[in-house]
């Protein structure tokens, strides 16, 4: 086939697969000028008559969705409306003063479902919250409405030999633990997995630990399949698998809400997780390039630039913010950071993990 052709195939499929879910959903959750004046409901400069307007829209919405847990409280909504775009001296001042007027944190498909009508009824933009770790203002509700803590939607529903089923707002460490306790783990998870959510890693992630064995979130294989709900009254749920899958990973939200996600495992292993400092950032990457092409067994190499190192502050001992440094992960048993040859001033601690 032509490329050209191929080309326009490809787009034609992409639209006929897509047009259910993004732009239906897309229609729903974006503020367009027809309805901006009634949905954009947290401005700084608000009128008074408008302030009145958005709490008794925000009230409205909270009596259609019954039962399901919300707030209004300012402490809460301050809270839940930003997540770690402070590390960005250019997003910090453009979403500092980004505000909910409401969250509210279901914990069933049906309260999900609840708060979606609701939403779509009212006009109002949702905005879908996991651990709220990400780096680039995935989670902030930039035109106020609903944010959608999904932390209380959260359990692994099934292990089995090679997979396991995990509702969004499941911790990643959650589910990594209950597929250790199988003899399995997952292909790859972030740093924070003490925090962030299965559904903000596939919503909002990209790499993390087991990505230089495994590969990237999207190339590795390791998402078999997704059920989403659409932003529409009423809500589709959908299951997408293959290649479809690309249509919700790393996709913020915006195409639907991630219900449930089901994830390839491998077998368990043991690993070591080391930090090596050196005095320049070129030594850092001259020893990651040497140890990516060296016969360890690498699950991450990460290299972290001195000043971040008062953010780190449960490593304060070996990484204290004086030199730059690289945290290699590998597999136990087979080589260590010792195969690598190190800058003369470089320092070398490491720390067995268990992993089995």
């Amino acid at each position: 086939m032509p490329k050209r052709r191929a080309q326009a195939e490809g787009e034609r499929q992409l639209k006929t697969v897509v047009r259910p879910i993004q732009l239906v959903t897309l229609e729903r959750m974006l503020v367009t000028p027809s309805v901006a004046q009634q949905v954009s409901l947290s401005p700084a400069a608000k009128s008074q008559e408008d302030k009145m307007a958005s709490q008794t829209l925000v009230e409205q919405f909270r009596q259609d969705i019954g039962n399901v847990s919300s707030t209004v409280d300012e402490r809460q909504l301050r809270q839940k409306s930003h997540d770690f775009h402070w590390y960005s001296p250019v997003l910090t001042p453009q979403l500092q003063n980004c505000l909910a007027d409401v969250v509210v944190q279901p914990r069933s498909e049906e309260e999900i479902a609840a708060v979606v009508v609701a939403a779509v009824k009212h006009r109002i933009p949702l905005t879908v919250r996991g651990g709220g770790t990400g780096n680039y203002g995935q989670s902030v509700p930039l035109k106020g409405g609903v944010l959608v803590d999904m932390t209380g939607f959260n359990k692994v529903t099934a292990v089995e030999s090679g997979s396991i089923r995990v509702q969004a707002g499941a911790v990643i460490g959650t589910a990594l633990e209950a597929a250790l306790a199988s003899g399995q783990q997952l292909m790859m998870y972030p740093s924070t997995m003490r925090s962030a959510t299965i559904g903000g890693y596939l919503g909002g992630g990209f790499a993390g630990i087991g990505s230089v064995r495994h590969g990237i979130i999207r190339d590795s294989g390791m998402i078999q399949s997704v059920r989403i709900m659409t932003i529409e009254e009423p809500p589709r749920i959908l299951t997408l698998s293959g290649d479809d899958v690309g249509f919700v990973f790393h996709s913020w939200g915006t195409t639907g809400i991630i219900l449930e996600a089901q994830l390839k495992l491998v077998p368990a292993e043991k690993w070591i997780d080391c930090i090596a400092t050196f005095p320049t950032y070129g030594d850092v990457i001259a020893f990651g390039n040497a140890a990516f092409d060296s016969d360890l067994d690498i699950f991450l190499l990460s290299a972290v630039e001195r000043r971040f190192g008062p953010f780190y502050k449960r490593l304060h001992k070996y990484f204290d913010g004086s030199r730059d440094a690289i945290r290699p992960i590998d597999r136990i048993g087979t080589a260590n950071t010792k195969n690598v040859t190190l800058s003369p001033a470089a320092s070398v601690s490491g720390r067995p993990r268990r992993r089995e």
